[in-house]
């Protein structure tokens, strides 16, 4: 099977139980480098994911909210790069906007 290539950053936000599902299947179906992969979520959820940080995905402990979510996102991400939205306390149609005026894929 062929694999989607990524050569950018993919910034997850949330670690919950979606995120600890999806987070393994990015390693194996998309080949990009598991250092330009960085969850963040406001609760310490390392524990749940200690195998993904293990292969080298990085793990950012903050509250993203609707004050800061800009700051943080141009921080992590930059054009090319892929936000994957699994949290639940941003709305949607915010951060596809962020994106869109980043050049962010959403």
């Amino acid at each position: 099977m062929n694999r989607v290539v990524c050569n950018g950053k993919i910034v997850v936000i949330g670690c919950g139980a979606v995120s600890q599902c999806t987070l393994p299947l990015l390693l194996k179906f998309i080949e990009v480098n598991p250092r330009s992969i960085t969850v963040v979520d406001f609760v310490d959820n390392r524990t749940r994911i200690d195998q993904i940080l293990e292969q080298g995905v990085r793990y950012e402990q903050e509250r993203l909210t609707p004050d800061n979510y800009r700051a943080v996102l141009g921080r992590l991400l930059g054009a090319g790069d892929v936000l994957i939205d699994l949290g639940w306390n941003i709305e949607t149609q915010d951060l596809i906007e962020w994106s869109r005026e980043h050049g962010v894929l959403y």
